[in-house]
């Protein structure tokens, strides 16, 4: 069982590394995850620390938390006898290493593409196939966040499993309901810096590396207090400047910020940067 896919997908599909829980820039409750992943070596290192018992695995946090067996502010998001739990039990009892080798997602394929539901409780079923860089296939329909134009009208289980609501439907009708397959594979922006210094009335660059980012990505930096200005000046292949520039009377404190791309809706953060705002 490998760190990666395998566990980073139930990771994203839950939602525990999105940017609302564990893979926002200041985490949750002391523990911090990467951005849907981008991090693998880092989210090994904090997961493998005090949420693994090695001796007991089923007393892992990892376990206990996403079952609520302890208290979670995330509520309860897998059952003791899902096919996620089994998973992350046996990526445990197999020794819990950061294990990622093995073929690589090259695309993936939704059927039914096209489909047009109407009527009561109308249904569909899709399934989504992931063609890997060794030319095999892999069924990745439990393995991807599904999202819709409007959870409204229309609502995907985790399973596939499209239901149209037709109270919705009825008050609001459409010809066609598009689905968007996000993949739990994606983008990463990276950064050399882990701290910086700005001081009042003057400026600073940030240079950041990207992997698998479009050139459309939107580019911007989070958690900069008010009088900070920031704008991307550079990108050449894949590195990315952005140029920071504070107010002369914005306040000085110590700041937690990350730069962060959206792709489609998602997004890609680097790891947090230490800023600090004042005079030397």
């Amino acid at each position: 069982m490998r760190f990666s896919p395998e566990v980073i997908s139930i990771l994203t599909i839950k939602g525990c590394n999105g940017s609302g829980c564990h893979g926002s820039p200041a985490g949750q409750n002391g523990f911090k995850l990467s951005l849907f992943g981008y991090d693998i070596a880092a989210d090994n290192a904090m997961i493998a620390g005090r949420r693994i018992d090695a001796a007991a695995p089923e007393n892992s946090l990892l376990l206990k938390k996403p079952t609520f067996q302890v208290p979670h502010g995330g509520g309860r998001l897998i059952a003791k006898d899902s096919e996620e739990y089994k998973t992350l039990l046996t990526w445990i009892r197999q020794g819990a290493r950061r294990e990622t080798d093995g073929p690589r997602l090259k695309r993936m394929e939704m059927y039914s593409s096209e489909y047009v539901l109407a009527g009561a409780g109308a249904k569909l079923r899709v399934v989504v196939i992931g063609r890997l860089s060794d030319g095999t296939t892999r069924d990745m329909t439990r393995e991807v966040r599904y999202s819709v134009a409007d959870d409204t009208v229309v609502r995907v289980a985790p399973d596939g499993v499209v239901i149209l609501d037709a109270w919705n439907f009825i008050r609001r009708p459409l010809p066609q309901i598009a689905i968007t397959v996000v993949p739990t594979f994606g983008a990463a922006l990276l950064s050399d810096a882990r701290t910086l210094r700005l001081e009042p009335g003057k400026s600073a660059t940030l240079e950041l590396k990207a992997e698998n980012l479009p050139a459309d990505a939107a580019i911007r930096v989070v958690g900069l207090p008010d009088g900070v200005q920031h704008r991307l000046i550079g990108r050449q292949s894949s590195t990315l400047t952005v140029y920071l520039e504070a107010g002369d009377k914005v306040p000085s404190g110590n700041y937690e910020i990350a730069a962060e791309a959206v792709i489609a809706g998602r997004r890609a953060a680097s790891p947090v940067i230490a800023l600090t705002i004042g005079t030397r």
